[in-house]
């Protein structure tokens, strides 16, 4: 809880002998939500004002952010990973503030190290530095995407602030002797780059947008820039190492100061009027006395808020003129950048997880004579419409009397039979597996073949990754020696996923060997990782080694990979370059040759906040909080009646939240199961 206290004589003399400044009742804004930067703990913390307590926490991983930024609505959160210096980070995150929970991770490339995102005023789109490379990346939230990327002119472009309009970029760059960069987000044009004074750091532009003002921390300056004439008009005196400045509506700027492992310094928050550029006040952190630091800071509505990353504590300034002085939190996993957002993160008791049930009226029986072989897969496209794919092994028996389906078989979703088609001596043989692309191009692999391929939704073959029959081995048969490198070549792929934005092939090349390969949009190699895990590994669960069958493959909204690695009984999760990320277990009752983690499905919502997994092994289905990676319920159960499972082998979602399960060896159908309402 909040911790309220009375300043020292000093600040109430420098608060009361200042004009601006008018004694009254205390005015924090305890309402909405505040929102910070972990940049210890990896995590982006919401604070409820009105509560005065942090009501949930988001992981963003190892790479840890330093600045949020909040949408014009309010609704989502932008972080980027910065990381540590060994471990530079490439992604920008997008929270959902309601929900506090992860719905997207835009991938800005090698060489970038994002450290602030700002949305523009339109709320879709953003721009990131990035330090790595000295440019600033344009975004487009809602696809995922870098629309652009723009040179800073600077060295290690680290903050960005943005004109009231939203058409220019101001980049302060720390390195060399300090510069900040106009960018002109609208036109084609170089940027202008203005010298301000060494280590140029924190920014901001005043509520007119006629001025800049930058933190110079080694120059113990601001330098006052005009937009109209890019030109610095005044240079004011700044306390030691103030390196972020934040200006507020009501025209004062509020600016920490400390210092960075060199010389202890008086820990102060300066407050000017920007208009007069005066000081009108000081308040003193950590009791004003001299020590190590540096802050996060922001100004909203009369309140002045600081993080202060050495000490774990959140504090928050009056700025009435009463000189109030609260601690919101303390003991906090380095706190960084804040944000404000009138949303409150809902704080309704946990939803319990969704419950399923049998749905007998789905599918709709084959047309006459047509029986199914092993389904070998199912899969879901953007009209609801439900694919099977079938290996057409029916029994000798059963041919006397019947034709096996088509190798592929479109249903709608009230079960008819809407379309069929496929060449058995074209498709993969082993058909497994199926996947939609954001096109509704249909992808299919096979088990027993070399080859991925690429179905117009009417059947018409657009392209194929591998060569049929000539598999990844020392002699390009099924039986020769592992190699497990080809970029031309796969050896029993199980399945394939496309990257909506970039267009890009994700492929579990996992029957013979043991990886993940990616493939660009026309079928050229990319990259892969992954291999044959050894008996101690298998053992540790070392990341990247599978024990036997890379199994499924999966892309989520946030750009993680989760890839299943069946007998090793998890599914592994990595980014898009292979970085091994996390595991989620996939419990077993007992020891299964077969394994648990055999396919994977993610919940419709946005934020994909469970993962279905097909456990083959045991004939159940699990339900798993996606964050946590805690099982939460299964169902299911071996047998040959409706609603168990006889070689559960693919899973799929529907946009309303239906559950199909395609089943091989003596099941040989495929079933749907409806969310039951709670």
């Amino acid at each position: 809880m909040r911790e309220r206290s009375k300043p020292p004589k000093l600040l109430l003399w420098l608060i009361v002998s200042v004009p601006v400044f008018l004694a009254g009742v205390p005015a924090l804004a305890l309402e909405g939500t505040l929102i910070v930067a972990n940049r210890n703990g990896g995590s982006v913390s919401f604070f409820d004002l009105e509560a005065g307590v942090e009501i949930a926490r988001v992981p963003i991983g190892p790479r840890i952010p330093h600045e949020v930024d909040v949408s014009p609505d309010g609704r989502l959160v932008l972080t980027g990973e910065y990381g540590p210096g060994g471990d530079r980070g490439r992604h920008v995150v997008v929270i959902d503030v309601a929900s506090a929970s992860v719905v997207r991770r835009i991938d800005l490339g090698p060489n970038s190290r994002p450290h602030t995102v700002l949305f523009l005023p339109d709320g879709r789109r953003a721009v990131a530095t990035m330090q790595d490379s000295d440019q600033l990346a344009l975004l487009d939230i809602e696809a995922g995407r870098v629309l652009k990327l723009f040179p800073t002119g600077g060295r290690e472009g680290h903050m960005v602030r943005l004109s009231p309009d939203g058409t220019r970029a101001y980049v302060s760059s720390r390195g060399a002797e300090g510069t900040l960069s106009v960018i002109y987000l609208d036109q084609d044009r170089s940027p202008d780059v203005i010298l301000t004074g060494p280590g140029a750091e924190g920014l901001d532009v005043t509520p007119d947008g006629r001025e800049i003002w930058v933190a110079n921390r080694e120059d113990e300056s601001i330098s006052v820039v005009s937009a109209d004439a890019l030109e610095i008009v005044a240079t004011l005196t700044a306390r030691p190492y103030a390196g972020r400045i934040d200006i507020g509506a009501n025209g004062l700027a509020a600016m920490p100061n400390g210092r960075n492992n060199v010389e202890p310094t008086p820990q102060m928050l300066r407050i000017w009027d920007v208009a007069e550029r005066s000081v009108v006040a000081e308040f003193p952190i950590r009791d004003g006395q001299p020590d190590l630091g540096n802050f996060g800071v922001l100004v909203h509505e009369d309140t002045a808020f600081v993080a202060d990353p050495g000490e774990g504590t959140i504090l928050m300034f009056a700025l009435d003129g009463s000189g109030t002085r609260e601690v919101l939190a303390s003991g906090h996993e380095g706190p960084d950048g804040i944000a404000w957002t009138p949303v409150r993160v809902d704080v309704m008791p946990a939803r319990a997880p969704p419950l399923f049930e049998y749905d007998p009226g789905w599918p709709k029986p084959l047309p006459e004579r047509w029986i199914n072989g092993q389904v070998g897969g199912v899969c879901v496209d953007s009209h609801d419409h439900i694919v099977i794919v079938d290996r057409r092994n029916i029994t000798e028996e059963e041919a006397e009397t019947n034709v096996p389906v088509p190798p592929v078989v479109m249903f709608d979703s009230a079960g008819n039979v809407i379309d069929s088609w496929g060449d058995p001596d074209i498709v993969p043989d082993g058909i497994h597996g199926c996947s939609f692309d954001a096109h509704d191009n249909v992808w299919i692999a096979g088990n027993r073949d070399a080859i991925v391929q690429k179905y117009s939704h009417s059947g018409d073959l657009l392209m194929q990754i591998g060569t049929k029959g000539l598999f990844d081995t020392s002699d390009g048969t099924q039986e020769g020696r592992l190699r497990n490198r080809a970029r031309d070549r796969l050896h029993r792929p199980s399945g394939a996923v496309v990257d909506d934005v970039t267009g890009e092939v994700y492929i579990s090349d996992g029957y013979g060997n043991k990886r993940i390969v990616v493939f660009d949009a026309e079928g050229n190699f990319l990259r892969q990782w992954g291999r044959l895990a050894t008996d101690e590994e298998a053992a540790a669960s070392t990341p990247g080694t599978f024990t036997e069958v890379v199994h499924c493959i999966g892309l989520s909204n946030d750009d993680l990979v989760y890839a299943c690695d069946r007998q090793g009984d998890r599914i592994q999760v990595f980014d898009k370059f292979g970085e091994h990320v996390r595991d989620i277990r996939v419990p077993t009752d007992y020891p299964n040759e077969r394994g648990t983690a055999w396919w994977v499905a993610f919940s419709p919502d946005e934020a994909q906040r469970y993962l279905y997994v097909m456990n083959g092994g045991q004939e159940r289905v699990h339900v798993i909080d996606r964050e946590s990676g805690e099982t939460l319920s299964t169902f299911g159960r071996p047998g040959h009646y409706p609603g168990n499972f006889t070689h559960g082998h693919t899973i799929a979602t529907d946009s309303a939240g239906n559950i199909y399960i395609a089943e091989t060896n003596f099941g040989r159908r495929v079933q749907r199961f409806r969310p039951v309402a709670q």
